[in-house]
């Protein structure tokens, strides 16, 4: 059996960026002992060699992803301060319900104000690589809509044939639509840097409630003048010994709707 047996066979597979779009193509891959992948070798349409380490991409028997590190960096991100919006909600949802020590409240706000201060601070240096990002595709954008309309004008002015002006239109066109559909991405998937933490939308957490227990109906017997707790069957946690009826003796008062029943334990 040769050595290469039960490895992937993903040399020729193209390789595409985050957003769908070719750009190159698999020609070679490094393994490890243990037969894993361990870096591919791309050759890119604009005719560089590049290396890939395993965790760069993400792999098929069909194509080689590229991850982008900004939105792998934005979607963690947002993982994270959905988890301390959470955290922070559940916590005050225990304190408004004294299920929880007003100390224990206290040092846990904290813990989990400090872990949002840091949230904060990676959110606004993300932010600021996300704008760069987003200036430079609306630049690509505006300079393919120039290449465009020089197109559209050199074929008025009959400098080029329509075979010409056919093949460069849709060239172009298809070159805006891929970056249009990036633009709108990174606008999707990173418009949560834009919100304040505390001003995110927050999922509504039902608080456990506790076991009810069964309903316990006093029924008074008028001829013996005693009142009794009937206790619903089944009679589940009865003490082995004891009777299931619990008997109290009433005060010796008669009942009227101006005197109530009471009922003394004995």
């Amino acid at each position: 059996m040769s050595e290469l047996d039960g490895l992937p066979q993903i040399v020729g597979v193209p390789v595409k960026d985050y957003f769908g779009r070719d750009i190159g193509k698999v020609i070679c891959y490094a393994h490890d002992g243990k037969g894993e992948v361990k870096s591919i070798l791309a050759t890119m349409t604009t005719g560089d060699i590049a290396e890939y380490s395993r965790e760069d991409v993400q792999m098929s028997s069909s194509e080689v992803v590229l991850k982008d590190k900004l939105m792998t960096a934005a979607h963690a991100l947002r993982k994270e301060i959905e988890i301390n919006v959470k955290r922070m909600q559940a916590l005050d949802m225990l304190k408004d319900s004294s299920k929880i020590h007003p100390r224990v409240y206290s040092e846990l706000k904290e813990e989990f104000d400090k872990e949002r201060c840091a949230l904060e601070e990676r959110k606004h240096g993300l932010t600021g690589i996300a704008d760069e990002r987003r200036i430079d595709v609306a630049r690509k954008l505006m300079a393919l809509e120039k290449t465009r309309a020089t197109i559209e004008v050199q074929a008025i002015s009959g400098e080029i044939d329509q075979t010409v002006y056919r093949y460069a239109s849709s060239e172009v066109k298809s070159a805006i639509d891929r970056l249009t559909n990036e633009l709108e991405n990174l606008e999707r998937e990173l418009s949560f840097l834009d919100v304040k933490i505390e001003e995110m939308p927050k999922e509504v957490i039902p608080l456990p409630q506790a076991e009810e227990l069964p309903a316990i109906e006093v029924t008074t017997d008028s001829s013996e003048g005693t009142a009794q707790a009937e206790i619903p069957e089944p009679n589940e946690g009865i003490i082995p010994g004891q009777p299931e009826e619990i008997t109290v003796t009433q005060e010796p008062q008669s009942i009227s709707a101006d005197r109530p029943l009471r009922v003394r334990l004995v």
